[in-house]
Formats: C-alpha cells, sequence, structure tokens
C-alpha cells in the first residue's frame, strides 16, 4: 500500500515538475503527514527513524536556500516526505540513483544540445523513475 502511494506521490510531483518547474506544498505536506499517520496507525512510528530519514531532504533544503535555488527546495520536501516512507538508506538510494540520472541527462544536454551550464532540469521525474529502479530490482537486488 504505502508503495502504491510514495508511486502516486512521485508521480503528482514529477508532473507538475515537468509541466510548471515548480510543485505545490500541499501534496508534499500531505503526503508526509499520510505517511506518519500510517506509521502511527501500523504502531511503528520511531521519531528518531524518521529525523534519521528525513535529513537528507534537510540538507538538501538547505543547500537550495544558499544557492540561490539551483537546487530546489521543493526537491528537499519531497526527499523529506520520501524519506519517511523509505526510511534513511532507501532514501539515499533512490537520491543518488536520480541524482546520477539528472547529471547524465544534463551532460548529455550541455554536450549534444549546447545547453549553457545553468540550464535548469526538473528533479522530481529523476525520483520518480530512481525509485521504480529500486521496486524493480526489489528484494533479490540491492535493496
Amino acid at each position: 500500500m504505502e508503495q502504491v502511494m510514495l508511486l502516486g506521490f512521485l508521480s503528482i510531483c514529477a508532473l507538475e515538475d515537468l509541466l510548471k518547474k515548480q510543485m505545490h506544498l500541499f501534496y508534499i505536506i500531505g503526503f508526509a503527514l499520510l505517511g506518519i499517520g500510517i506509521q502511527i496507525y501500523e504502531g511503528r512510528l520511531e521519531l528518531e527513524k524518521i529525523l534519521l530519514a528525513s535529513l537528507l531532504g534537510v540538507v538538501v533544503c538547505i543547500l537550495g536556500k544558499f544557492s540561490d535555488e539551483r537546487v530546489g527546495i521543493g526537491d528537499g520536501a519531497m526527499l523529506i516526505t520520501t524519506g519517511i516512507y523509505l526510511g534513511f538508506w532507501e532514501n539515499t538510494l533512490v537520491f543518488w540513483l536520480a541524482s546520477m540520472g539528472a547529471a547524465l541527462v544534463g551532460m548529455l544536454l550541455y554536450i549534444i544540445f549546447r545547453k549553457p551550464s545553468y540550464y535548469r532540469i526538473p528533479f522530481a521525474p529523476f525520483l520518480l523513475g530512481a525509485y521504480l529502479l529500486v521496486l524493480m530490482i526489489g528484494e533479490g537486488g540491492i535493496v
């Protein structure tokens, strides 16, 4: 159930990021609260684990603030939410895979299509793709 919800969340954010190059905080906060609610309902809410899992997103938000939003604060907020659902290590893996995908596409845009180095590409679709890859690898792979 949580996988389907996280897939829906990432799909909404990816679509918004592609079309508008921004995401509504309403969705992000809603899915974060829903994830915490599920953990409370299932009796597995551990505040320390949620804080640790969300740490990556907090760091990305801080980077966004100090980089004139070259790294989007919305991306950091998304990582806070995915951390609630995935935990620290799986969230870190999804972030790393998404970053590698975005770096590859960024290099292709720069080299082949002559886009300037400051050209912005939406990151949420890469998070969605990375999460799908992690789901496909599944229990028999690295997760």
